[in-house]
């Protein structure tokens, strides 16, 4: 990579998405685990430097953050440079960069208490849940604006009008050339690589004759009826993300959707749907003896959550009506246009009135909380937000006492119709979400989440009990994970557990 190298240039996008790549699965590795070994150079040739202790998740932060400052000097822009979306570019390392700067001004369990560091109220006092002091969180904020203008300003991304299309060239592994919303999506291929739509998504419950012996899938990630019930009405993101159905095999080879009953912790999510796949899809899992992969692109960040951390960040410095240092959008506009694009024309009004009498400060942030859960569900992103926020304990026991409530004033039973042209598919027009209808002719019928007992059912005695049960049990907040027994015994005495376990 020397001055007068013709490949310099290519070398260099190489240099910064490696770096990015890097950075990326270091985020991943001190969230799931807190502090980790950091090794960015070679080996050395006698293996002194192979076997390393952790370093503190702040340190390893910076560097990241130092890396892809370096990295987006490097990189293009999607869509120009022959990259696409399914490369790192230079609006993913920002996005990047500024997702890490929110994750390290946020709380996390620390092997030992930081000075100068803020606790978390009622934290463990052995393992300490800490975030930096405020100083240092506007440094951070800070810098989160910075990266995050820098996308809002460029105009490569956008939001695509509709959630649903977006959605749907998802499942159609067609990029979005138009919008790109997508700032980075890893690329998966049909009959190679893709849990999404089979591990989570619509179910197909069993071998049917139209999707074939293998064209099944397992709905593994699941959806609970407290969330649903939290989403506004009218939000057009709720039927984009509950499936409250399997696709089974009906009667001559068809397939029939077969509305799920009081599963309140078990509804799939809509997001990954087989029938918005690919016909390349249907047609290997017909022809396999095997589960086919789905192909489906994993996307690891979308223009929405750009817009939502930099509405939080400039809320958090200024408040909801600043504005950026050079897109000249205020952190109000930036949630304006992620909540309107949930609402069809007639209800968008609503939506935007509902932005426009938020208070800033608490209020403000209050209510992305809420807007982030209903943008990325099933995106992998919540914990880690409600992790940083400080918030994942008293999330879990407001959507335990939600669900309580909801027994009381759901339904007994969920009424539903069948389309008269697709007798096979339930008409989503026709479901009594919020109560029975008076006249139940020609209507379908389950039990329903009201149908619960108050103090005797299943869900309330033995099922609520359950959830996270261990978060605050033997140490407070322990939202990470063990390190493996065999990882430990592979590292030469260099790494333990901690954190009680």
């Amino acid at each position: 990579m020397t001055d007068g190298n013709t490949s310099r240039s290519k070398m260099l996008m190489f240099k910064g998405e490696a770096l990015t790549l890097r950075a990326m699965l270091y985020l991943d590795l001190i969230r799931t685990y807190g502090d980790v070994p950091m090794k960015f150079e070679t080996t050395n040739s006698d293996g002194s430097n192979i076997y390393l202790g952790k370093t503190d998740r702040d340190i390893i932060m910076e560097r990241l953050i130092t890396d892809l400052e370096e990295a987006i000097e490097y990189l293009p822009w999607a869509g120009t440079s022959g990259y696409t979306t399914e490369k790192i570019t230079k609006g993913f390392a920002h996005g990047l960069l500024a997702r890490i700067a929110m994750t390290y001004s946020g709380y996390s369990i620390r092997e030992k208490a930081k000075a100068d560091y803020d606790n978390m109220p009622n934290c463990d006092a052995t393992y300490p849940t800490q975030r930096p002091a405020t100083e240092k969180r506007k440094e951070l904020y800070t810098l989160a604006v910075k990266h995050l203008d820098a996308i809002i300003a460029s105009g490569y991304h956008k939001l695509n009008p509709s959630y649903e299309n977006e959605w749907y060239l998802i499942n159609q592994l067609t990029l979005d050339q138009t919008y790109q919303e997508n700032l980075y999506e890893v690329a998966h291929g049909v009959s190679f690589t893709g849990e999404m739509g089979y591990t989570i998504g619509v179910r197909i419950n069993g071998k049917t004759t139209y999707y074939g012996a293998k064209g099944n899938s397992s709905g593994k990630v699941k959806v609970t009826a407290p969330f649903f019930w939290s989403f506004n009405k009218n939000d057009l993101r709720r039927d984009l993300t509950f499936a409250n159905f399997d696709i089974r095999e009906g009667d001559n080879g068809n397939t029939v959707e077969t509305m799920q009953g009081n599963s309140p912790f078990g509804i799939y999510l809509a997001k990954w749907d087989p029938r918005k796949m690919t016909d390349k899809w249907l047609n290997a899992a017909r022809a396999s003896a095997d589960k086919v992969a789905t192909g489906i692109n994993n996307v690891i960040m979308r223009y929405s959550d750009v817009l939502l951390l930099y509405a939080e960040a400039l809320n958090e410095l200024q408040g909801a009506d600043a504005v950026g240092p050079t897109c000249g959008l205020s952190a109000r506009k930036a949630f304006e246009e992620v909540r309107s694009r949930a609402f069809d024309n007639t209800h968008k009004a609503e939506a935007i009135s509902y932005i426009n009498n938020l208070n800033s400060g608490e209020e403000f942030f209050n209510a992305l909380v809420d807007e982030r859960a209903w943008e990325f569900a099933g995106e992998s992103i919540r914990k880690w937000d409600l992790i940083r926020w400080g918030l994942l304990s008293q999330k879990i026991e407001e959507a335990k006492n939600a669900y309580k409530e909801l027994i009381k004033i759901a339904p007994k039973k969920l009424y539903y119709k069948m389309k008269d042209d697709k007798p096979g598919e339930i008409d989503p027009t026709s479901i009594c979400w919020y109560e029975e209808p008076q006249i139940t002719t020609d209507y379908k019928s389950v039990s329903f989440w009201g149908s619960e007992n108050e103090e005797t059912g299943t869900n309330v005695v033995d099922n609520l009990p359950y959830i996270s049960a261990g978060l605050n049990t033997p140490v407070i907040n322990r939202h990470v994970f063990p390190i493996g027994s065999t990882t430990i015994s592979d590292s030469n005495g260099t790494l333990q557990n901690s954190y009680g376990f």
